[in-house]
């Protein structure tokens, strides 16, 4: 009896294939968005506290390399959005009777209230 070989795989497996790429990547923007949150956790912490410690953190914030970490948090936010939208229909299949709502509604429903939501933020930064 012959026993299955087993390929090992190098550090960069997931490099060969775009797909494993994006996966990972989406995988890796949850941790990215978790450390995001705890820094506006402590934000609100320090708000909390006097206006000095407050102040304090918000220096530490603009840092070039906190600015650069907000940069990349926004982008990985933005991947995170749109594989999670690519992946909605496939994860909810909607019917209306016998008819199956294409995946095409379902998605520019979530890039509608998307859009609709940075519509809001915007004139809400703009107006106050």
């Amino acid at each position: 009896m012959t026993t299955p070989r087993c390929r090992a795989l190098g550090w960069t497996w997931w490099a060969a294939r775009p797909p494993y790429t994006l996966v990972l990547l989406r995988e890796l923007s949850a941790v990215v968005m978790a450390v995001y949150l705890a820094l506006l956790v402590v934000l609100l912490q320090r708000a909390g506290q006097d206006a000095e410690a407050y102040e304090e953190y918000l220096g530490f914030l603009w840092h070039p390399l906190m600015v650069l970490f907000h940069v990349v948090a926004f982008a990985f936010a933005v991947l995170h959005t749109v594989t999670w939208f690519q992946l909605t229909p496939k994860a909810i299949v909607l019917r209306y009777g016998e008819f199956k709502v294409p995946d095409f509604f379902i998605i520019a429903q979530q890039y509608a209230g998307w859009l609709v939501m940075w519509a809001v933020v915007l004139a809400w930064v703009v107006f106050t």
